[in-house]
């Protein structure tokens, strides 16, 4: 069973999207805001997936989960002079292996 941290560590807010070619994606939701929790749980399987989106198609590794991400307002994540302790899982392309 995985332990979620109550102390917010990272806050990820709505972007605008433009990828190589130009094309502007605007935002859909200027309210979405994350907020990423740090979690600790067991080993997890890691397949290698294809993701395709709005800028192309590749192929990924996931990394061991670390984060909790839950929609949240702004104001409940203030953390004055801390910084965050933990970075997003990252994804690794088997070509830069």
């Amino acid at each position: 069973m995985p332990a979620i941290s109550p102390i917010a560590v990272i806050h990820c807010n709505p972007t605008v999207k433009i990828p190589p070619d130009g094309q502007v994606f605007p935002l859909t939701n200027p309210n979405a805001h994350l907020a990423c929790f740090p979690i600790s749980a067991p080993t997890q399987p890691t397949p290698t997936v294809v993701v395709t989106n709005q800028f192309g198609s590749a192929t990924l590794i996931p990394s061991q989960p670390n984060l909790f991400a839950s929609r949240r307002g702004r104001a409940s994540l203030a953390r004055p002079g801390r910084p965050p302790r933990r970075r997003l899982a990252s994804t690794t392309s088997p070509a830069t292996r």
